[in-house]
């Protein structure tokens, strides 16, 4: 449930990753996509996540 928690913070909330963030969904994308999407915003997902540096 904690890694729930701080996927959902770092994806919406957390200032520090408000530029990537910006620069890996330009336009507005429901966490839906994110999370469960079709592939390519999985990849897009995924990238996001290893250029935060969050450990999974």
């Amino acid at each position: 449930m904690l890694f729930a928690l701080d996927t959902f913070y770092t994806h919406i909330y957390c200032p520090t990753h408000q530029n990537l963030r910006a620069e890996t969904w330009p336009a507005d994308t429901p966490m839906r996509d994110k999370l469960y999407g079709p592939m390519e915003s999985l990849r897009r997902t995924a990238a996001f996540i290893r250029a935060s540096g969050v450990a999974v």
